[in-house]
């Protein structure tokens, strides 16, 4: 793919996604398509995105800390912010539930994705 078709795949995942936010396949291929892009950028949208509906693993959160990681040193400010983000991170990762009957979505990706429909294995 070119950055053409790439961009145009991004456009095209969005309209679907705003039909169908809830649909974790779409943000895979979300950030799938956004890596393809180069635009770390993108790539934070896009991670932010599946985040506002789903608890996110620690693979899919290191697309946007290891960028991060990498610029720490330069501020306190990206100090702080990497600390969000870890917190984040760890806050997906020790979902709770409100109640014994309520439902979080915490996704199990490894269990989600392990099927011929793996969207993942071209990352």
């Amino acid at each position: 793919m070119d950055e053409v078709d790439n961009l145009e795949a991004l456009s095209n995942v969005l309209e679907r996604l705003t039909e169908n936010p809830y649909d974790p396949f779409l943000h895979a291929e979300h950030i799938r398509i956004a890596q393809a892009t180069g635009m770390q950028d993108q790539v934070e949208s896009a991670v932010e995105m599946m985040s506002a509906y789903w608890a996110l693993n620690d693979q899919i959160w290191m697309l946007v800390i290891q960028p991060k990681l990498e610029s720490a040193h330069e501020s306190v400010e990206n100090i702080k912010s990497l600390l969000g983000l870890f917190q984040r991170a760890e806050e997906d990762y020790l979902c709770e539930c409100q109640s014994p009957n309520s439902y979080v979505p915490s996704l199990s990706f490894i269990q989600l994705f392990h099927s011929s429909r793996c969207i993942w294995s071209s990352l």
